[in-house]
């Protein structure tokens, strides 16, 4: 309650205080009328999107612990399984969106700054910045879970069943990144009732592989069904950003470099373990942080020797 109200102090002294509202506020004669119809045309499918999600969300929240009673799972069993899910596994899963949600934010006044300008060009830069952001991070993060994923599971929450879910999450990462980022993108095109349409299929996906694959298959089917409402949430995502702009990316760029560079930094970790046995100490928490660092070590050399190949080319 505190941070939300010090968030709203905050953004109405900031309203307040920019002076290049209060001139154009001088400048221009707004129609009340009109500037309600602007605001709802927006605010609408905005605003149903959050209520629609919530309740959608909500539901899906009951029926997940009642379909694992179903699969076998005394009650008590079910909702313990589905804690370990949301509570442990998820908040690694979720953790790096800090990133793409910060990156979300600012991207909404620049798309719509270029659009309202006409300026196709920053807009095709603004989406294609944002993709070879998302993309390669996502890529990282999916080996990084996937190599280590066990043992955060066993190492901050005791749970084995924590670490199978965040290795079988993994595979989200690259479509959960980018998927926040392309809804924003759209949102700064006026695409609001195009986001709410893909949010709501992507939790009507959800609900069905919960309602129909959970009670034969267990916690496995929720898994699935996040899987599967990802990449379908993506794909509608990237066709939506399509028909306004095209961006030019490389393969290289999204997906060799930020693989080549994981590969190069945990074979350097081994082979730095292999010569000085004395950082076999540190158990698998020092390798994962040597990892990571080595990686965006490697990575961002990558980047430069790309950078000075697209000089001498000029």
């Amino acid at each position: 309650v505190l941070g939300e109200f010090s968030s709203m102090l905050f953004g109405v002294f900031a309203i307040s205080t920019d002076r290049s509202a209060r001139q154009q506020k001088r400048k221009r004669d707004y129609s009340l009328i009109q500037l309600a119809k602007n605001m709802l045309s927006t605010a609408v499918p905005v605003t149903g999107n959050r209520v629609c999600m919530n309740l959608l969300t909500s539901a899906e929240a009951i029926l997940i612990p009642f379909t694992l009673q179903q699969y076998g799972l005394n009650s008590e069993r079910a909702l313990s399984v589905y804690g370990t899910l949301t509570g442990m596994s998820m908040s690694f899963i979720l953790f790096p969106n800090v990133l793409t949600n910060a990156v979300s934010v600012m991207l909404l006044p620049s798309v719509s700054e270029s659009q309202a300008a006409g300026r196709r060009e920053q807009l095709k830069r603004t989406v294609q910045k944002t993709v070879s952001f998302c993309l390669p991070m996502g890529i990282t993060f999916t080996v990084i879970f996937l190599l280590f994923g066990k043992y955060l599971g066993t190492f901050f929450f005791k749970s084995e069943m924590a670490g199978d879910f965040i290795i079988t999450l993994a595979w989200i990462c690259p479509f959960l990144y980018l998927t926040g980022n392309l809804n924003s993108i759209l949102h700064g095109l006026g695409e609001t009732g195009i986001t709410f349409f893909n949010q709501l299929t992507g939790s009507g996906i959800r609900i069905l592989f919960v309602v129909f694959l959970v009670p034969p298959l267990g916690i496995q089917g929720v898994l699935l069904g996040i899987l599967a409402s990802q990449l379908i949430l993506s794909i509608l995502g990237i066709l939506a950003v399509s028909r306004h702009v095209t961006p030019s990316i490389g393969l290289d760029s999204l997906v060799l470099k930020p693989l080549g560079a994981l590969i190069l930094s945990l074979g350097g970790v081994e082979l730095m373990k292999h010569l000085c046995p004395i950082l076999r100490l540190g158990g698998e928490l020092f390798t994962l942080v040597l990892s990571i660092c080595l990686m965006a070590a490697v990575y961002f050399l990558l980047m430069i020797l790309a950078g000075i190949r697209k000089i001498f080319r000029l």
